[in-house]
């Protein structure tokens, strides 16, 4: 068994688009950061993620407060992408072409309707779009009666993003150890001392933020992890070659389905939502469903060439909220339940927690809807 004591140094616990965006925020803002990597960087659910920057589109009735903390992290991602290209020298490949949410039948456009008004009451800008207006942007869909245009949803590529994160966090001389799984935080008098790997290494350190993802459900040790705060959403994709017939330009949804479109010409189809636990296996419906519903409004679909499938696993909390700041035990830090806003939420979270070690009681009070003790008694 080894021990490595790190004089000064922040440990932070996985390397999915949160922590890296941690830790190179509080790299660039003077700390000393150790990543702790359980498999390879975006291996969770970072990297099977869509990369949609869905506030408009994605926005829930009653959610004002997340609603604000998405706003502020979107207005961010075009500064975010710019500086972590300065950094490292890898473009994160963010594309500004608007979203389309697509109506197939009546039923639809009423939902979309209702959708919409929400929208508008909490100052969001859809535009309503008719059938033809709708093809002029994407001429390959069919069977549509009309759409809505989400004017600053715009979508990442989650493999170039996490590239350009690990090259940002290199230069800003960020150590990253892959295949460290972490098995338990070490703890004397109250406090967090670091972790204890699986295979029985300790590494100490003054601070250690936990942002594993799903993962973080199985490390021992923290306190508001002790009841089922948190759980593991299984959601499968479908990857698509179209490199030969380009059919979207631009991430378009329908009420079932989403397809994100990738500079190589793949085609992301996704996503599922599913209690599942920990399986990570993908199932036949699935994939029959989405490619289904992919069909009904791009019937090109059919002729493609499948790639790839995929499942991944988002961290969804109890209120669907994010857990944000610091833990019951001192030294300790969270980073979870971003859900399927992981990838949206990531500027905003990587500037929280670099405001939060110099101005801790600001912090807290200023995201105190997402507080991780939020569920404790």
């Amino acid at each position: 068994m080894s021990e490595v004591h790190l004089t000064d140094h922040t440990i932070v616990v996985g390397a999915g688009i949160i922590g890296l965006t941690i830790a190179w925020e509080l790299a660039r803002n003077g700390h000393s950061v150790l990543v702790l990597e359980r498999d390879r960087p975006g291996s969770g659910a970072t990297r099977t993620a869509g990369g949609m920057l869905g506030v408009t589109a994605e926005v829930k009735y009653g959610e004002q407060d997340l609603l604000a903390f998405e706003k502020a992290s979107l207005r961010r991602f075009p500064r975010y992408v710019d500086e972590l290209h300065a950094d490292g020298g890898i473009d994160p490949g963010l594309c500004e072409k608007p979203t389309l949410v697509v109506a197939r039948d009546r039923d639809d456009t009423e939902a979309l309707e209702r959708l919409v008004r929400y929208q508008q009451s909490v100052g969001l800008e859809p535009r309503w779009l008719t059938a033809d207006e709708v093809h002029q942007r994407a001429p390959h869909l069919r069977n549509i009666e009309g759409g809505v245009e989400c004017p600053s949803d715009y979508f990442v590529d989650t493999d170039r993003l996490t590239d350009a994160l690990v090259a940002a966090c290199q230069s800003w001389d960020v150590e990253l150890l892959e295949g460290c799984s972490v098995r338990s935080i070490l703890r004397k008098n109250g406090a967090a001392q670091g972790v204890e790997l699986s295979d029985g290494r300790k590494f100490f350190a003054h601070r250690t933020v936990v942002c594993a993802g799903a993962w973080s459900l199985r490390i021992e040790g923290i306190p508001e992890f002790s009841r089922p705060v948190l759980r593991p959403i299984r959601g499968q994709t479908v990857i698509v070659d179209a490199s030969h017939t380009p059919l979207i330009d631009r991430v378009v949804r329908s009420p079932d389905v989403y397809l994100v479109p990738r500079d190589d010409g793949r085609i992301i189809i996704g996503s599922t939502m599913e209690e599942k636990g920990f399986d990570p296996d993908v199932t036949a419906g699935a994939v029959r469903t989405l490619l289904d519903e992919a069909w009904q409004i791009l019937p090109g679909i059919d002729e493609m060439s499948v790639r790839a499938l995929s499942s991944g696993f988002r961290p969804v909390s109890l209120d669907g909220r994010p857990i944000i700041g610091t833990s019951r035990l001192d030294g300790l830090y969270i980073a979870g339940g971003h859900g399927r806003h992981g990838i949206l939420l990531a500027p905003i979270t990587g500037q929280v927690f670099a405001r939060l070690f110099r101005h801790p009681q600001l912090t807290r009070r200023n995201y105190r809807a997402f507080r991780p003790d939020r569920f404790l008694p």
